[in-house]
C-alpha cells in the first residue's frame, strides 16, 4: 500500500507578542493534490505564509487552500492579538490517501509574557551601521531617521554606532545616501542592542544581499531610494 503521509504541527512560539508558525510538510512519496488547512485560535488572528489563498472564516479562525504540496516542509505565519493567553489548533487533509492520517493535526496553548508596566515607554538603545562605499575616506555620507527623527549622520571612514531612544514596540528607521557617487553595501547590526527583540526586523524597502534574526545588508547607490525597515524593542 502507498505510504502517503502528511504532517501538521504548531511550533515556533514567540514571546510577547503572539507569533507563531505552523508548519505543514508532506512525507510523499506523492504530492498531496487539493490539501486544505484549517485554522481555529481562542483569541482575533491574522494569517500569511505559503498558502497563497488563505481566507479567513471568521475573527478566530482561516481556511487555507486548496493548494498542491510537494515533498517537504512549508510554514504559515499567524499573528495572534491577545493579551493574557490563547490556544489554537490546526488540521490539514487532501484527496491524495494518507496512511497515516493521525498526525493531521496538532495543538498549541500559550500564555503571552507580560510587559512590565514600569517599562518607560521611551527606551535607550543602539545599533552599528557601516557604509562599505569606495573609496573608504569619509567622502560618502549616509542619514539616518528613527520614527521620523534624524540620528547623527554617519559615513565611510569607519563603522559608526548611533545611540537612540527608540520606543516599546514597532520602531522605523529610515536612511538614505546623501553623498558619494559609487556603489556598495550597508550595514545595520543590532548585535547586542539593549532592548531589541530578535529576529523582529522586517524590510519595508530597499535592495537586501543578506538578513539574519539582528543584521541586514542592503545593497546601496546614489540612485537608490530611502532605505526602510522596522524593529521591535521590549524588556
Amino acid at each position: 500500500m502507498m505510504d502517503q503521509r502528511q504532517q501538521v504541527t504548531v511550533v515556533d512560539i514567540k514571546m510577547p507578542f503572539g507569533n507563531l508558525t505552523v508548519n505543514v510538510s508532506n512525507a510523499g512519496p506523492l504530492t498531496a493534490v487539493g490539501a486544505v488547512l484549517n485554522i481555529n485560535c481562542s483569541q482575533p488572528m491574522s494569517v500569511s505564509g505559503i498558502f497563497l489563498n488563505c481566507n479567513p472564516t471568521g475573527p478566530n479562525s482561516a481556511t487555507c487552500g486548496p493548494q498542491n504540496i510537494g515533498i517537504g516542509n512549508g510554514s504559515v505565519s499567524l499573528m495572534v492579538s491577545a493579551s493574557t493567553s490563547f490556544n489554537c489548533q490546526a488540521s490539514i487533509s487532501s484527496s491524495t490517501l494518507d496512511n497515516s492520517p493521525g498526525n493531521n493535526s496538532d495543538g498549541h496553548s500559550v500564555a503571552i509574557a507580560q510587559l512590565s508596566p514600569d517599562l518607560p515607554l521611551a527606551i535607550d538603545t543602539s545599533f552599528v551601521s557601516r557604509l562599505d562605499v569606495p573609496p573608504g575616506d569619509g567622502s560618502v555620507r549616509g542619514q539616518v531617521l528613527l520614527n521620523g527623527t534624524a540620528l547623527h549622520e554617519t559615513n565611510n571612514a569607519a563603522p559608526f554606532r548611533h545611540h537612540l531612544r527608540g520606543q516599546k514596540g514597532a520602531n522605523t528607521v529610515e536612511a538614505r545616501l546623501v553623498s558619494g557617487t559609487g556603489e556598495g553595501q550597508w550595514v545595520f547590526n543590532f548585535a547586542g542592542a539593549p532592548y531589541f527583540v530578535d529576529g523582529s526586523l522586517a524590510v519595508e524597502s530597499g535592495q537586501v544581499i543578506a538578513q539574519g534574526s539582528d543584521r541586514i545588508v542592503f545593497r546601496v547607490s546614489p540612485s537608490s531610494p530611502p532605505l526602510r525597515f522596522r524593529f521591535r524593542l521590549s524588556e
